[in-house]
């Protein structure tokens, strides 16, 4: 059943409530597998109807909780990701005129100043090939 959800929806990202949906018919698919394999089915039918709703309740809960929180982990990461390039692109546009007048102490100052004041480290260290140009703490 998994497969065949997977092929009418693709990797899409499925809402909290659309898991516990399909979740919750995946269990009781699978209850009824047991209620028709089980034998004497009077064991069968006992065994299926005591577990049915607390089986079917909590592994829906828990398995839309876990996509839910999937979900959150990769829009958080998303975000990040898009901020640390939003502040690589800052820092390069402001430090653009200063590479053109070249490499040297005084543009790795100012780069080094541009880096500090739009990211949250603490310390930049900045060399070319052969020395080391600059460190601001």
């Amino acid at each position: 059943m998994s497969g065949v959800i997977s092929q009418y929806y693709g990797r899409q990202h499925f809402t909290f409530f659309r898991t516990l949906f399909y979740t919750a018919i995946i269990e009781i698919v699978h209850l009824t597998y047991v209620l028709i394999m089980v034998k004497p089915f009077t064991l069968a039918y006992d065994i299926t109807f005591n577990i049915l709703f607390p089986m079917v309740i909590t592994n829906a809960l828990g398995v839309s909780f876990l996509n839910f929180m999937i979900l959150n982990m990769e829009e958080k990461l998303e975000y990040t990701a898009e901020n640390a390039m939003n502040s690589i692109f800052f820092i390069m546009e402001k430090s653009l005129n200063t590479v053109e007048i070249g490499f040297n102490e005084e543009s790795a100052n100012i780069i080094a100043q541009v880096i500090l004041e739009n990211t949250d480290f603490e310390a930049v260290a900045l060399t070319d090939k052969e020395k080391f140009l600059l460190m601001l703490v």
